[in-house]
């Protein structure tokens, strides 16, 4: 059987054909292994190890990588092998770094670098890094900005372009070949009207690095402040007048004083809450006796009870303010502690897979070899639990200045966003230490 990845990377084993391929050596439908060199496998140095080191064997699995020349029937490469996964993540993380700043040092000239064009542009034809209008767009556009202007609301605008029949903006993808088709009956929704009326693009602007991933080979991505954004003007041509668009913020900035203040009030995780299937905001509904959000679409999670997500986020806002207890107090912070724990399980895998280097070149015997291998093992047990004891050691939430209810403000400070799977199912993004040294000193 042959596996491959294209187009997926390799910092990470979140790959279909890497899960496919371990899955069948599991299942023992895999004798042999044949990589074109070792980042083939993966660029993380700890992982790639304990699949050669611990893995691999255990399923009695022969590895072989062609331009590393190992092969480990044969070959007693293992210290060796740990040293090239680690040049690997260290190449990736560099490659990264330097992609980064091509990117950024790309876009302050005006290069608009961008996976796809912005609904109502295509891109130039001679000139990949520059767009150009798409006239039957950037009718709609125009439409949309001219409907607000004259008091229709969000709503009753993606309502008559849905009766006209509009392709929305996933279509529009789709079609250029920039998204995979998908059977899906794709409509216009208020949230898109608002992204169209409240984007700077349309004036010409072209602003980049509003986010970046968490860390490298995640998908998880954090905003990053206003002042480190690329914005550079007329890097496009102009489907709305600067005018024209001042005005529209300016009435959108009126009605939501007016019309939206009570909502805001009540909606506690406004614009917070994302539904994890299709990536949208969930509104908000004030029911009889519930408060719930709910996403407007035909995704997993349908409605989740605002309750429901308060008590987990005051939850995790007290978790992680333990974490940080100790620093306020001028102590080692229990964060700190874990990072050093995790620092000596990284020392004790190391040392393990120099052993096996030593087994296999015969240094040791092998009941030696198991007695110390064992050892480490045993020890990195003891670190795992202490970890896992520090993460789910509590205090009462009296300790925390009282806080027994988050306002408005506290969820605009400490969360960023939430993400909703279902009801049972739910991630916080939290703004970390400095907030809530403020907070909790």
């Amino acid at each position: 059987m042959t596996q491959a990845d294209d187009g997926y990377t390799g910092t990470n084993f979140s790959r279909p054909g890497v899960q496919a391929l371990i899955e069948a050596a599991q299942a023992g439908k895999v004798q042999c292994i044949i990589v074109k060199d070792l980042s083939r496998l993966g660029r993380n140095y700890l992982e790639v190890g304990d699949f050669l080191e611990q893995k691999f064997p255990a399923w009695k699995l022969r590895f072989i990588s062609l331009g590393d020349m190992y092969d480990s029937s044969k070959t007693a490469g293992g210290i060796n092998m740990a040293f090239r996964g680690l040049i690997s993540q260290m190449y990736s993380q560099d490659l990264s770094e330097k992609v980064r700043s091509s990117k950024n040092a790309a876009s302050r000239s005006g290069k608009i670098i961008t996976s796809h064009p912005t609904y109502g542009y295509n891109r130039d034809s001679n000139d990949r890094h520059k767009l150009v209008i798409n006239p039957q767009e950037a009718s709609v556009i125009k439409k949309i900005y001219d409907l607000y202007e004259q008091g229709v609301k969000f709503t009753e605008i993606a309502k008559t372009l849905n009766a006209e029949s509009i392709i929305t903006p996933k279509e529009s993808r789709m079609a250029k070949g920039y998204a995979a088709n998908q059977a899906h009956n794709y409509i216009w929704a208020a949230e898109a009207i608002s992204s169209i009326l409240r984007n700077e693009k349309y004036m010409g602007k072209w602003v980049y690095g509003k986010s970046r991933v968490v860390e490298l080979g995640s998908k998880r991505t954090v905003s990053v402040p206003e002042s480190e954004w690329i914005v550079v003007d007329d890097a496009m041509p102009a489907i709305i007048s600067t005018e024209q668009f001042a005005r529209v913020q300016e009435l959108i900035k009126c009605k939501t004083k007016r019309t939206g203040a009570a909502k805001t009030e009540k909606a506690l995780f406004a614009r917070r809450i994302k539904c994890a299937s299709c990536g949208r905001i969930m509104t908000y509904h004030a029911l009889k006796h519930v408060r719930v959000y709910r996403c407007k679409f035909d995704c997993q999670t349908s409605k989740i009870e605002e309750r429901a997500i308060h008590d987990a986020a005051l939850n995790a806002i007290y978790a992680h303010a333990l974490l940080t207890k100790g620093m306020v107090a001028g102590e080692k912070s229990p964060r700190n502690k874990i990072c050093t724990i995790q620092s000596s399980i990284e020392k004790y895998k190391v040392e393990k897979m120099a052993l096996w280097e030593e087994f296999h070149n015969k240094a040791i015997a092998y009941e030696a070899y198991k007695n110390r291998v064992n050892k480490l093992s045993n020890q990195i047990k003891q670190c795992e639990s202490s970890i896992t004891m520090m993460k789910t050691k509590t205090e009462e939430p009296n300790d925390f200045h009282g806080i027994k209810e988050l306002s408005r403000e506290m969820v605009g400070e400490l969360i960023t966003r939430i993400d909703v799977y279902s009801s049972d199912r739910i991630e916080i993004t939290i703004n970390y230490d400095d907030i809530f040294r403020l907070v909790f000193a």
